[in-house]
């Protein structure tokens, strides 16, 4: 099997069963054997980059592991590939009871991390957004900061679904004394899931913090209700690249909460400068008494995105992507020819980019 090692660059385990079927797997010393047989080599260079990890059961698909009372060869195991120098990515989900100090010493700069709860907290939802420490005027440098190698970690790309306070895991210093735009100094990357509605507030103070270095920003919005102000993207960074957002299960009777009115009204007052590309995904979700193409349509304003991005300030994007999925109950095969037929300005004009 070493030979085979050599060739991986990206191992991802996704387990998702009976919990009698899962389980053994992390205790019976099965995955610690494939961690060592393929993040050891013997051949310099040759080792993984990424490293995934999903388990589940199929009775609760919420449900997670208890990450303090996994077999001690697993863990041991786990720890010692963390510390591998190859080792950039990490994506972690559904575990419970995480060390704080996962990432110190490591040399991963990309996480991906959510249904996570660390070790020490109560539940995976907070009721409050995260409590930040507020920077000082002047940006302070990091090497006249007092902290040790040790304590503090440094991303370069984030995935999170806010399901427990990122500065938990990155600042190990006494009472977390490092500013959180230190912190996020390093930060390229960065992608939230939005679920409740106190993940905007929290969404906001990472973006304000992270906003020195940020270049792509993708925001992926599964809330259903309304919010009177979603998200403040006139707070984009302004050295921000690029800008995806997508919001999925939008009610075709109920358009509103829809993101369309606030990213057009903020993007049009204060686009960053540097933007080059931007990608749109709304899905359209209706009930089964909806039958109609025309049910697609009504009460949004897609208008709003064609004049949007036809503003002269948008010309110098290179990348514009506008996509919208649905679903339509049918009792008959849809004509083509009804959707060319919509009314105007609904269906024409939002894909000429």
């Amino acid at each position: 099997m070493t030979g085979i090692a050599s060739y991986i660059r990206a191992f991802s385990v996704h387990m998702v069963g009976t919990a009698s079927m899962v389980r053994p797997t992390l205790d019976d010393g099965t995955m610690a054997i494939i961690f060592r047989k393929i993040f050891n080599t013997g051949e310099p260079g040759s080792a993984p980059h990424s490293l995934s990890l999903t388990f589940g059961t199929t009775a609760n698909l919420r449900s997670t592991f208890d990450w303090s009372t996994l077999n001690q060869d697993f863990l041991q195991a786990f720890h010692g590939l963390c510390r591998k120098p190859l080792l950039t990515t990490l994506h972690l989900s559904r575990f419970i009871n995480l060390p704080p100090t996962l990432l110190i010493n490591t040399a991963i700069k990309t996480v991906k991390l959510s249904q996570i709860r660390l070790f020490g907290t109560q539940s995976y939802e907070f009721t409050d957004p995260p409590t930040f420490i507020a920077a000082p005027n002047d940006d302070p440098v990091i090497s006249d900061l007092p902290f040790q190698k040790d304590q503090v970690v440094f991303l370069e790309s984030i995935d999170t679904d806010q399901s427990f306070p990122l500065l938990e895991i990155l600042d190990m210093t006494p009472g977390r004394s490092i500013p959180p735009s230190v912190i996020f100094s390093k930060l390229r990357n960065l992608t939230l899931q939005i679920e409740d509605r106190n993940d905007f507030e929290k969404a906001e103070s990472l973006l304000t913090h992270s906003a020195a270095s940020l270049e792509q920003l993708e925001v992926n919005v599964s809330f259903h209700q309304h919010v009177a102000d979603p998200i403040d993207f006139a707070q984009l960074p302004s050295g921000l690249k690029s800008l995806i957002v997508k919001h999925n299960c939008i009610s075709y009777k109920d358009p509103g909460i829809s993101i369309i009115l606030p990213i057009s009204s903020c993007l049009l007052s204060r686009p960053p400068p540097t933007l080059e590309k931007i990608e749109m995904t709304l899905f359209l979700f209706s009930g089964y008494e909806d039958r109609t193409v025309s049910d697609i349509f009504e009460g949004h304003q897609y208008a709003l995105l064609d004049e949007l991005f036809s503003h002269p300030r948008f010309y110098c994007l290179k990348h514009l992507t506008l996509r919208f999925i649905f679903n339509l109950y049918v009792d008959k095969p849809l004509i083509r020819g009804n959707f060319k037929r919509m009314p105007q300005p609904m269906s024409e004009g939002l894909f000429q980019r």
